[in-house]
């Protein structure tokens, strides 16, 4: 089974789109949460959706045509692993998909940017004249992999690591400030900007999403 990171905002309205590619018609489809069943859809014949954890009914939508299920109005508290599986039988049920949905707190100190998929998006430092003591460290997704810095003066987009994903489309400017070109749906997520300046370092955070349109 296929494994997908999101990272999100509370409040949000957040769909888990399966892939579909294994789901037939005669299917029904249970999803767990935190290995606890959270909703249960049958499609043969086609029924609501019948959610199971008390704290998700009326927040739970699902389209029958193998659409996402959404989850309106996520919390903080709906952080953990989303479990796709279909039933074909009592003793055929099968794990097609695992998403590990992370619900950030809404604040200020997070920056929402989106692109859209083969476009460029540019996470700003918001420091000018960076020094040759001064570090620039960013990292990506919840392990908060290295994928670039300005340390000695010198910029660093290492392609090694969790940097290989990104290869040749991560730009540092002069300031430290990152633009991923050619985006793409692995590349969104947390990221993380280290600024140390003068023996202090201070954290950002951003979120990168994919935009609709």
């Amino acid at each position: 089974h296929e494994g997908k990171t999101l990272s999100v905002i509370e409040g949000e309205t957040v769909p888990l789109h399966p892939s579909g590619t294994e789901i037939i018609k005669e299917d029904n489809i249970r999803w767990l949460f935190n290995k606890s069943p959270l909703a249960q859809i049958k499609r043969n014949p086609p029924a609501p959706v019948i959610v199971l954890l008390d704290r998700f009914k009326q927040r739970l939508d699902w389209n029958e045509n193998l659409g996402p299920l959404i989850i309106k109005n996520i919390q903080i508290k709906d952080s953990g692993f989303y479990e796709l599986q279909i039933i074909r039988s009592e003793n055929n049920i099968q794990t097609l998909e695992i998403f590990s949905v992370t619900v950030y707190a809404k604040t200020d100190q997070i920056k929402m940017k989106e692109a859209k998929e083969g476009g460029s998006v540019t996470l700003e430092t918001g420091v000018t004249g960076i020094q040759k003591d001064d570090e620039i460290l960013w990292k990506f997704g919840l392990e908060y992999s290295h994928i670039a810095a300005i340390q000695g003066g010198k910029k660093k987009t290492p392609t090694f690591g969790a940097g290989w994903r990104y290869r040749c489309r991560l730009k540092l400017d002069e300031n430290g400030s990152l633009t991923i070109r050619n985006i793409r749906p692995m590349d969104t997520g947390f990221y993380v900007l280290h600024i140390t300046r003068r023996g202090n370092t201070s954290l950002h955070l951003f979120i990168v999403k994919i935009s609709s349109e």
